[in-house]
């Protein structure tokens, strides 16, 4: 399933499913917000973060889901990657209302119970083998925000390049699709089975192909922090 990577891109997608000229100027707006939070932020895969925000929130349009969802998801790692004019980070009281002045209560809310919302492989397995489709409205709508993000945080090969142990289960990406059958995402549910595709055919990237990189404004507080969680991660693999 092509995605979305840039926010043009996105607004020519949202057009294409419907959403009307003041429905895009909210999405530019937000691209916006998402700017200013992570514009020099990068992926272990080497993707840009803004491109990964524009991506999950284009699996959601891909299938039909609310605007509200779309607009959460977009900025949905503000209180966890995010740098706010404060030049730090988390949901503090005062990065709750920037944040809320930008995007309105209701998004803002949305992206709170998202940052708590409780996903990890084991819960992923339990709702796959259980009834998600009995979940209440809010902790649908997070599973469904979770499994958008989870479709372009493993695609074009980046479930390989971001080492993280969870792509490296074949059972993960088997109950993400049991997940999106059961909850009708046709497109992302064909998106895992993509992913599992790029798994397969793997073998050209070697063990060491791993991107690095030192986050804009570098302090030299923030290099050493940043060297020794490297350090860390290859000592752990």
């Amino acid at each position: 399933m092509p995605l979305a990577q840039t926010n043009l891109q996105l607004f020519k997608q949202a057009r294409a499913a419907g959403y009307d000229a003041d429905a895009v100027l909210i999405l530019r707006k937000d691209y916006e917000t998402a700017c200013f939070l992570h514009a020099h932020g990068m992926r272990r895969s080497g993707k840009p973060l803004l491109c990964h925000l524009v991506g999950a929130a284009s699996a959601l349009i891909a299938d039909n889901q609310d605007i509200l969802l779309v607009r959460g998801l977009l900025n949905h790692a503000a209180y966890v990657l995010g740098r706010f004019p404060t030049g730090a980070r988390g949901m503090r009281g005062d990065h709750r209302r920037w944040l809320r002045g930008r995007v309105g209560a209701e998004v803002e809310q949305l992206i709170c119970d998202y940052t708590a919302y409780k996903y990890s492989p084991e819960t992923v397995a339990r709702l796959a083998g259980g009834n998600p489709q009995s979940l209440s409205g809010r902790d649908r709508e997070l599973l469904v925000m979770r499994l958008c993000n989870d479709v372009d945080d493993a695609a074009e090969f980046a479930s390989v390049l971001e080492r993280s142990a969870r792509w490296r289960d074949p059972s993960y990406i088997e109950n993400l699709k049991a997940l999106c059958v059961a909850l009708n995402l046709e497109a992302c549910s064909a998106a895992f089975g993509e992913i599992a595709a790029d798994r397969e055919d793997a073998a050209w990237l070697s063990p060491d192909v791993i991107t690095g990189f030192l986050g804009h404004r570098q302090s030299v507080l923030r290099y050493t922090k940043a060297t020794l969680q490297d350090w860390r991660r290859a000592l752990l693999g």
